[in-house]
């Protein structure tokens, strides 16, 4: 389920270095509604939800929705997630995090952790566990009316 923190904080600005060699930077990302993805290849749960989330980024991308994955590998084997996300034809920024970006984030006890970050730049919801389409996608139309 999805939790609302008691008051919208700033989400943590960081730079996440893509495995086709951009860097994608949060900042560059205001204006637009960016869920904020931790999870790993060898995640069961997390290699589920990746179908509803390349459907959302297709559904909701020119409307303003951005969904960014961050890799938090047993072993940092960049190969082993470009495969992974090429077989999966990932839609979205993906890179591995070195632990900075999750500690920002209060650190991440399990995976995965999505963080829904709203159009002002604040965090407006953390989902412990697994998400869905139906789940996600009601709570982001509704994120983006604000900004229209």
């Amino acid at each position: 389920a999805w939790i609302e923190p008691a008051e919208p904080r700033e989400a943590p600005a960081f730079t996440l270095d893509r495995l086709n060699g951009d860097a994608f930077r949060l900042k560059e990302h205001r204006g637009e509604v960016v869920i904020l993805n931790f999870w790993a290849t060898w995640c069961p749960p997390c290699r589920e939800e990746i179908p509803d989330f390349l459907n959302m980024q297709e559904d909701l991308g020119d409307q303003g929705v951005q969904f960014v994955g961050v890799a938090l590998e047993r072993t940092p084997d960049p190969q082993a997630v470009r495969d992974f996300a090429d077989k999966m034809n990932i839609n979205y920024p993906i890179g591995l995090d070195d632990g900075s970006i999750s500690q920002k984030y209060g650190g991440i006890q399990g995976l995965p952790t999505t963080f829904v970050i709203g159009p002002e730049g604040e965090i407006r919801g953390r989902i412990p566990g697994r998400t869905t389409e139906a789940m996600l996608k009601p709570a982001l139309k509704r994120l983006l009316e604000e900004t229209s």
